[in-house]
């Protein structure tokens, strides 16, 4: 009988040290990208909020602020808002090959509206449009163009994620070009059908990306006295979160 405890016992201990291992491995910090490119105005600090409400201590990260020393750690990088191309321009060709590399090593990587675009395959500013001449991160197999081409302010649209309506805040955001989508899952579209948040895994890790804001604070919508039906959508962007670092969805 003492023989048959100590076998569970020790069952269960090794079981709580192999958890343990995980989460250590998985990374206690996320990298949260704050350079040129990140708007001035919330974004970064909205998605490092979002790290630290998945349970992340933040770490940001930038061009000029680069070394190796940040991946130490590292659960996920998470690239706001703001001017994708600026970003695209700012890192090096080495830069963004030290980010694929994470990724595909294990990590994670969420990218809210420019974040979706500089994580494609390459950039339109309009259907049918040439591609920005920039190198993007290459993390999504697929081509980001603007939606809609010539709508400038913030808006709340309604989306179907996941088969649910949901409203969710957009200020620039793109769309993804679907041809073939074996490797690449919808999560969400807008209300006409284009693709707006997709995810897939590159390599051994996982990336989450969305045209959208679900990390935006309520003095966005304030700011443009925008009605939003159902409020905020933290929830979302933590579920992004989760996803990228193995924790479920």
């Amino acid at each position: 009988m003492k023989v048959h405890s100590l076998h569970w016992l020790l069952i269960f201990l090794i079981g709580i040290f192999s958890a343990t291992l995980c989460f250590a491995a998985r990374g206690q910090f996320a990298l949260v990208y704050d350079g040129d490119g990140a708007c001035r105005e919330g974004c970064w600090q909205s998605a490092a909020k979002m790290a630290e409400q998945a349970g992340f201590k933040v770490r940001f990260i930038n061009a000029n602020t680069w070394s190796e020393d940040k991946f130490y750690d590292v659960a996920l990088w998470i690239h706001p808002g703001g001017q994708s191309a600026t970003a695209a321009t700012t890192m090096t060709h080495e830069q963004k090959s030290r980010l694929r590399k994470f990724v595909a090593d294990g990590g994670g990587y969420v990218g809210f509206c420019a974040g979706a675009f500089i994580a494609s395959a390459g950039i339109r500013k309009a259907k049918g449009d040439v591609l920005k001449p920039v190198e993007t991160f290459q993390l999504i197999p697929l081509l980001t163009t603007l939606y809609p081409e010539k709508r400038a302010e913030a808006v709340i649209y309604p989306i179907d994620w996941l088969g649910t309506e949901r409203y969710l805040y957009w200020e620039g955001g793109p769309y993804f070009e679907i041809e073939k989508q074996e490797t690449v899952e919808v999560i969400a579209r807008y209300s006409s059908g284009e693709p707006v948040t997709v995810r897939n895994t590159y390599g051994k890790g996982r990336v989450f990306v969305t045209g959208l804001h679900p990390e935006a604070p309520e003095s966005w919508r304030t700011y443009f006295k925008l009605n939003d039906p159902d409020g905020l959508d933290y929830i979302l962007a933590e579920q992004m979160i989760h996803w990228v670092t193995e924790q479920g969805y």
